[in-house]
């Protein structure tokens, strides 16, 4: 993988973490332990995840969608 693909995810996955309340000391390559919200940066990585296949369809079953799918697989659909 390139240096610049996974700069680019490192900073994706920054920015999710601290959208989810994780805080990231670079000095020390450390995350905070105080108010971790670990349930709702799962949320959204699953969220980020599915939404890049939301509109391609599963294989194997044309009435559903893979973002769907990844949701369903993880929990947050039914």
């Amino acid at each position: 993988m390139a240096t610049d693909t996974v700069a680019a995810a490192a900073d994706k996955i920054l920015r999710i973490a601290q959208e989810a309340g994780i805080e990231f000391d670079p000095r020390w390559g450390t995350c905070s332990t105080g108010n971790i919200q670990l349930a709702h940066f799962a949320y959204l990585i699953i969220h980020e995840c599915a939404g890049l296949v939301e509109d391609h369809y599963d294989d194997n079953d044309n009435n559903s969608l893979a973002g769907y799918k990844i949701r369903k697989h993880f929990g947050l659909e039914k």
